[in-house]
């Protein structure tokens, strides 16, 4: 739980730093930034792993539940409470 809330902080940093370049508005934005740390936490999981997670049934459902964390909760969430 910690190294969650641990990553978190660095997301929502990167976020607040990169917040210009992203395209989008409001929620779009963070909806965006959800779904490419989803992506570069993914290739990044594959590439520790291997291509095995991706192919067996627990790293299919490691990474759905990742896309429903990241991109459908944290990222437009923090794009509505981030204003500019």
């Amino acid at each position: 739980m910690v190294i969650n809330i641990v990553w978190g902080i660095i997301f929502g940093y990167l976020y607040a730093r990169f917040y210009d370049p992203i395209p989008g508005k409001g929620v779009m934005k963070g909806l965006y930034c959800g779904l490419l740390i989803w992506l570069v936490s993914n290739i990044r999981s594959v590439s520790i792993n291997g291509l095995l997670p991706t192919i067996a049934p627990w790293g299919i459902s490691y990474l759905w539940c990742g896309f429903w964390a990241m991109v459908i909760t944290y990222g437009p969430v923090l794009g509505a409470l981030y204003k500019k």
